[in-house]
């Protein structure tokens, strides 16, 4: 198996990290529109988010080997995919019920940790095409 780079490690846990963070201040914002409403959608949103990446990041790990590497028990990866469905269903279904359904910021909730990931990668990219440039010579660092 290929060593990852070091830019790899602990990606995903430092998007969860920030995602939390962020989502926490967005909410703390929206506390001061004095709208529960608001505030449990977002925060739905959000950790409906997290948890879809996190049991497909589990389902990848645990599905996915190298030819030499030892076989895990796989018989939990399909129903741990297919029963974040129901659990996001449930979610919507007694949101819907409760009338405190509000998908503007449900949705809003749900890319958070995307457009997290995205500025991490983007991040990322800009770092090793700078450190590749300076490499070069293109760059020059100050003395």
């Amino acid at each position: 198996m290929a060593t990852p780079s070091p830019t790899d490690l602990g990606l995903l846990q430092r998007v969860y990290r920030t995602s939390l963070l962020v989502g926490g201040l967005v909410a703390l914002l929206l506390c001061t529109t004095a709208n529960g409403k608001w505030v449990v959608n977002y925060a739905l949103g959000v950790l409906v988010s997290l948890s879809f990446i996190k049991v497909t990041e589990l389902f990848v790990t645990q599905t996915f080997r190298a030819a030499g590497e030892v076989k895990l028990r796989r018989r939990w990866a399909v129903p741990l995919m297919v029963g974040k469905w129901a659990v996001l269903v449930a979610g919507l279904y007694f949101l819907t019920r409760l009338r405190y359904f509000d998908g503007a910021l449900l949705a809003a909730g749900i890319a958070t940790p995307h457009v997290v990931f995205t500025l991490k990668a983007l991040g990322i990219t800009l770092q090793s095409h700078q450190a590749g440039d300076r490499a070069k010579g293109r760059i020059r660092t100050r003395p």
